[in-house]
């Protein structure tokens, strides 16, 4: 009874994120109990051991370690998708279109590129008209404009 108890108190430390140190998390170590007190946690006065099975560590382990993998794949996207050029492209959509990134004309998107402007530069990858894609897919685009024509294509590149 003990024991489920023990692996029942260390998932739910686990899974609550107090987290017990290495120390702590070998079986039968006192220290565990003391580590986990120090905490603030409450341990049950009939505990005296804490029995942590190691494959719900491993698990916990995997999963925390999945969490820092999926964090720094978004950060290195977001580090790629980040505007380069110092642009201030909100300023500039807050002047062609009112900052309206699903606009629709000739002109598509927030930032008004030309149809024809999107396809040349690539936007297609991302959506086939401007309008249809996110700001960061059409800041992608315009980078890619700016970088062979500066602000030249835009009427309120004064903004920018």
């Amino acid at each position: 009874m003990f024991r489920r108890l023990g692996v029942a108190l260390g998932s739910a430390l686990l899974l609550l994120g107090i987290g017990l140190t290495t120390r702590a998390v070998l079986p039968g170590s006192r220290a565990a109990v003391a580590e986990v007190e120090t905490r603030g946690a409450q341990v049950p006065s009939n505990v005296t051991e804490l029995h942590l099975d190691p494959a719900l560590v491993r698990q916990a382990q995997a999963r925390a370690e999945e969490r820092v993998r999926v964090a720094s794949y978004l950060a290195a996207l977001a580090e790629f998708y980040r505007p380069k050029t110092g642009v201030n492209w909100d300023g500039i959509a807050r002047c062609e279109t009112g900052g309206n990134w699903a606009h629709q004309t000739q002109y598509d998107g927030g930032l008004g590129i030309l149809h024809a402007a999107w396809v040349e530069f690539g936007g297609r990858q991302f959506a086939e008209y401007g309008s249809q894609a996110t700001r960061e897919q059409q800041i992608v685009v315009a980078e890619r404009i700016h970088a062979r024509h500066g602000l030249s294509g835009w009427g309120c590149k004064a903004y920018g």
